[in-house]
């Protein structure tokens, strides 16, 4: 059985080259994206689901769980947008997945706590 890897994907243009670094062959390869940004998903992934904002949990998190039901728990939630951050770590957390969770990914993301650390 291969490893499941959920992207979260918001970028239109290839920003994230996600073939050159997840091998999509050895790894079932998910992507949730956006509809402007599902034109520069690879064309090895796995599946895709468009959501209409990869930042609104909800939509994510009922994406993922589709995905979770044909490729099972990720090994990894990936998001490499700085504005989807959050809601991989809130993922993270709701499917049990290793990672940055919330309080560990506050001192990137939180200016006080930053400063503080």
């Amino acid at each position: 059985m291969t490893e499941h890897i959920l992207v979260i994907h918001r970028w239109r243009d290839r920003y994230a080259l996600y073939a050159d670094y997840l091998d999509h062959g050895a790894h079932d390869v998910t992507y949730v994206t956006t509809e402007m940004g599902r034109r520069s998903v690879p064309a090895e992934a796995a599946a895709v689901r468009t959501v209409a904002a990869t930042d609104d949990l909800d939509q994510v998190r009922a994406a993922a769980e589709e995905l979770v039901e044909r490729f099972g728990k990720p090994a990894r939630v990936v998001a490499c947008n700085e504005g989807d951050l959050d809601t991989a770590a809130q993922l993270r957390v709701h499917l049990g997945c290793p990672g940055q969770d919330p309080f560990a990914l506050a001192r990137f993301r939180d200016k006080l706590t930053m400063v503080r650390t």
